[in-house]
């Protein structure tokens, strides 16, 4: 129909109070605190509402991107702030609505506004009681130490249940790191990386002392330490056996460990036994050392196991084996075992070896130092011959041994051809005939003299002499007598049998030239020490 007055553009129009629908302030106001911003939806506000909705979205965004359960006051206050601001908004809107008319028109909304924020309160209360029985869970976890189930319940705890700003939330956290710094040493054990297990589990023992994993910890501390001992056993390895029995003895020292360790020094002792049968002397005598102080350490440190009683067994065997190069008469070879077992503590468990020790070692030294001096190794033949009267004096062999020194002396004086190895050293009555030797020099001179028989003696300074002889210029002037009248001058007068006898005297600073006479019997000889010199 046509209409000639003038036109109104309603879309200008807001509608007045009464053209509003009625609404509830109540029912805003709760439908607000639900912080869905359902209150003014049901204003009909939408574009209120989705932003209301954006709010709270970016509210519970911020919570989980700060982990909100550790600082729960950092989200609580901005969003109790933020619902109450929505429900004041809510209720101020509501007013400009008409009130609705009839008790059931005024209920329903309120009635369910309030279902809505109960509902929501109770699903909070759940949310909260949910993520409580997973933590639960992982605890339960933990405890049995099936840390993989524990880290899985710890990570939804962490995760989905965040919101909760239950303690639960930080503590699944710490159980969490708890059990993947256990699982770091259980993997590597898995691995058979015995060494870096044990790293895991002395690090989360230090890390996390109160934690109920402790005891799973030192447990399977103790037996990687135990398996990775038992590995380096069975792969003859007893060197590194036993040092990490010795850090698992420190720790954990316990029976058992004690007797693994000690039985484990007794395999190293075998394997050292069994090198030392081989080789040059010095060679022996270091092995067959290294297993006797691996022997000393059961005897002396682990008494009580059952090792203990096998040490004294043991130790023989060892003489036995490395004593071989004696046995076989290679006597010079063969001493220094016999002086490093003699060497040993001649009380306690190796007093029967060293007992025998020096029953082999005196022959042998004595026969090692005739082999020198059979060899014309005479210095060689000094130094042990001289070494084996100062360990065994009152050996039966000590005349002989005396015998050898004094003609390995004048050998190496003169540099002669050999003599024959001498009688043995008695006294210096030997024979039927005088032989005198008298000092025609100041000095005290020191006289060794060797044939059939060796002697070897002291005379003293004579005052009176002269320094030195002087001899003739030519020879054919004449030979000279060096000795002269030998009256009151000091002597030693000698009863040897016949035979040729080399003999030289040796002062502080020098030596008389080596002379040679021959002894036949019937005969008494005189003769003198003298410094040789020529004009």
């Amino acid at each position: 129909m046509r209409s000639d007055g003038p036109t109104v553009d309603h879309t200008d129009i807001v509608p007045t109070s009464a053209e509003r629908p009625a609404r509830s302030v109540g029912a805003a106001v709760l439908f607000n605190l639900s912080g869905l911003g359902v209150g003014f939806a049901y204003l009909g506000r939408w574009g209120a509402a989705a932003g209301g909705l954006a709010i709270t979205g970016g509210l519970v965004a911020f919570a989980f991107g700060t982990d909100a359960a550790d600082r729960p006051l950092l989200w609580v206050v901005p969003a109790g702030l933020w619902l109450g601001a929505a429900a004041v908004a809510a209720g101020l809107l509501a007013r400009r609505h008409p009130r609705p008319v009839g008790a059931r028109a005024r209920a329903v909304p309120v009635v369910g506004a309030a279902l809505l924020v109960v509902g929501l309160v109770g699903g909070f209360v759940g949310y909260r009681v949910a993520g409580s029985s997973v933590y639960e869970q992982g605890l339960a976890a933990q405890a049995r130490a099936d840390c993989a189930t524990a880290v899985e319940r710890f990570d939804t705890v962490d995760g989905p249940f965040e919101l909760t700003m239950s303690a639960d939330v930080p503590a699944a956290r710490l159980g969490r790191a708890q059990c993947l710094a256990y699982l770091v040493a259980v993997e590597a054990g898995r691995r058979g990386d015995h060494a870096a297990a044990v790293r895991g589990y002395q690090d989360f023992r230090r890390a996390h002392p109160g934690t109920v994993l402790v005891g799973f910890a030192a447990r399977n501390l103790e037996a990687t330490y135990d398996a990775w001992a038992q590995q380096l056993r069975a792969a003859g390895d007893q060197p590194g056996a036993i040092r990490v029995y010795r850090d698992l003895l420190v720790e954990f020292d316990t029976p058992r460990a004690r007797a693994d360790l000690a039985a484990t020094y007794l395999e190293q002792a075998e394997q050292l036994r069994a090198a030392a049968a081989t080789g040059d002397g010095n060679s022996r005598a270091g092995l067959a050392r290294a297993a006797v102080d691996a022997l000393l350490v059961v005897a002396d440190e682990f008494a009580a196991t059952p090792s203990a009683a096998r040490v004294p067994q043991a130790l023989a065997d060892t003489y036995a084996a490395a004593t071989g190069l004696t046995a076989q008469g290679q006597y010079c070879a063969g001493l220094p075992v016999l002086d490093s077992f003699a060497s040993l503590p001649a009380t306690g468990p190796t007093a029967d070896v060293v007992r025998v020790a020096h029953a082999d070692r005196a022959p042998a030294m004595f026969e090692c130092g005739l082999a020198d001096y059979r060899g014309s190794s005479y210095s060689g033949a000094i130094d042990r011959l001289t070494a084996f009267l100062g360990a065994y004096p009152d050996d039966p062999r000590a005349a002989q041994a005396r015998s050898a020194i004094i003609a390995a002396t004048v050998l190496a004086e003169s540099g002669g051809a050999p003599l024959p190895l001498p009688a043995p050293l008695t006294n210096n009555v030997t024979g039927p005939n005088p032989v005198t030797v008298f000092n025609n020099t100041p000095y005290e001179q020191h006289v060794y003299l060797v044939g059939p028989t060796a002697h070897e003696f002291v005379l003293p300074p004579c005052p009176d002499c002269t320094e030195q002889y002087v001899g003739p210029l030519i020879d054919s002037l004449g030979p000279a007598d060096p000795c002269g009248d030998p009256t009151g001058r000091p002597s030693l007068t000698l009863m040897l049998g016949s035979g040729t006898f080399t003999w030289f005297s040796r002062t502080t600073d020098e030596s008389t030239p080596v002379r040679s006479d021959v002894i036949e019997s019937g005969y008494s000889y005189s003769t003198c020490v003298y410094v040789e010199r020529y004009l």
